[in-house]
């Protein structure tokens, strides 16, 4: 027990295979022996030092390092260990905006969710959205937010744009940095955005020629440059909605 390894001060992760060793050991230690395996087979005796530079094997996961020790006496100690986390890559997986379609009134309330590759936890998440003055917009996974679960690796938010904010076939962008430090490649999301002032109502004229399986209704014209088609809604009562 009065020997001990530690990695990167036992940070827990790592983004690179080289990291630092801190080795502790009584005054009489003279010799250490560092390796990957176990068994620490083809390791050499080398002098004992409190800190050593060392290399992970390759491919990311769990990492462990053993070391053993030898005092004055040539007394060999029982090997010790210590384990990291190797995370050399991060990537964005999706996105999703919602609710579709994805043409909204101006001021609109969104809600956007990033999935990453593993459902890494612990990084920081955004969405850039081309035009939008107000800066990158941040993405969460601390249950709160619009985040709905903590901790799961996906990354989540409810967002009130501005109401200044306008534009049609806007591109959106992912960004996402794990705990590491690894960047993931930006992700383009496929569909595109829009913030369009609602058109000008037109108005129902009322009804004309009604018999008892039909009636004739008229309205006025649309003075929209973009019109694009009516709809029409009927129920029994007034106020009739589309739900």
């Amino acid at each position: 027990s009065v020997y001990s390894i530690l990695i990167n001060g036992g940070i827990g992760y790592t983004g690179t295979a080289i990291v630092e060793i801190a080795l502790t050991g009584p005054a009489s230690t003279t010799l250490m022996r560092i390796s990957n395996v176990p068994d620490l087979s083809s390791a050499v005796w080398e002098t004992f030092s409190p800190t050593r530079t060392w290399i992970l094997p390759e491919g990311d996961g769990i990492k462990t390092v053993y070391a053993s020790f030898q005092d004055q006496s040539g007394a060999i100690s029982t090997p010790v260990s210590a384990a990291i986390e190797l995370d050399t890559y991060s990537s964005i997986e999706s996105l999703a905006i919602t609710p579709e379609p994805h043409t909204y009134s101006i001021g609109a309330n969104v809600h956007i969710m990033m999935e990453v590759e593993g459902n890494e936890t612990g990084g920081s998440g955004s969405v850039d959205i081309e035009g939008h003055e107000a800066g990158p917009i941040a993405l969460y996974d601390d249950g709160r937010r619009g985040d709905r679960t903590a901790g799961d690796g996906v990354y989540e938010a409810d967002y009130s744009f501005p109401s200044i904010f306008r534009g049609t076939g806007l591109t959106v962008t992912g960004n996402f940095t794990d705990r590491a430090g690894n960047q993931a490649v930006p992700l383009e999301w496929a569909d595109r955005i829009s913030f369009t002032d609602p058109p000008e109502p037109v108005h129902l004229i009322g009804s004309v020629d009604s018999t008892i399986s039909m009636i004739t209704i008229r309205w006025a014209e649309s003075a929209e440059d973009d019109f694009s088609y009516y709809r029409i809604y009927r129920d029994t009562r007034t106020g009739v909605t589309d739900d």
